[in-house]
């Protein structure tokens, strides 16, 4: 209920203190999930002129998308990796792959954006999706499930990637997530295309 709130305080705080890469992060990640791609683009944008995340960080966000196959989703937990990755991708790296904040599936606008930016097929109708933050249920699960299912039979033309943190309980389907270094990747889908991590590490 107090994230529309929340989105206004970044947007005042992003033209308040434009030399702050904080602010440009919260402008980011809440522009992401409201589906408001002109505010994120911006943002990302601006995080590269405003450095905030460390060597680090960026040189493990680099990591996933080398390592990830050709055309991936990848599904993530947590702002501060998904607006790392996101920033990487805004300056043109890996664009070919699609990032997902797990938390976020359960916001509508999120979901919606899913579809109407990458094509991305749900396992619901709009209807149930602006029901979504009223039912009280955790759907993530449910649309990784799809996707996996989709990808298994090759009709999702995508390979399905996760990242070690997410919390996997829930997941069912076809085919096995089988670590490769950096993730997880949906096995008998586009994992065979994926670097090989050691390369991937020395490239970093």
């Amino acid at each position: 209920a107090r994230r529309p709130l929340a989105a206004d305080f970044a947007d005042r705080l992003a033209r308040c203190a434009p030399a702050s890469g904080d602010a440009w992060y919260g402008k980011a990640w809440h522009a992401a999930r409201r589906a408001d791609v002109a505010a994120e683009t911006e943002a990302l944008r601006r995080l590269r002129e405003v450095p905030l995340f460390s060597d680090a960080q960026v040189a493990l966000a680099r990591l996933w998308l080398d390592a990830l196959p050709p055309r991936a989703i990848f599904v993530l937990p947590g702002e501060v990796d998904y607006v790392t990755l996101r920033m990487l991708q805004e300056a043109g790296e890996r664009t070919d792959a699609i990032i997902v904040e797990s938390a976020a599936l359960e916001i509508p606008e999120y979901v919606k954006a899913l579809r109407s930016r990458h094509g991305l097929p749900l396992p619901f109708t709009d209807a149930v999706i602006d029901s979504l933050d009223d039912e009280g249920e955790y759907w993530g699960a449910r649309v990784i499930n799809h996707w996996r299912a989709l990808s298994h039979a090759g009709t999702l033309d995508r390979g399905l990637a996760i990242s070690t943190t997410v919390d996997s309980d829930g997941f069912e389907g076809p085919g096995i997530f089988r670590g490769n270094g950096a993730h997880l990747v949906l096995v008998d889908t586009a994992a065979a295309a994926a670097p090989a991590p050691v390369a991937v590490w020395r490239r970093v």
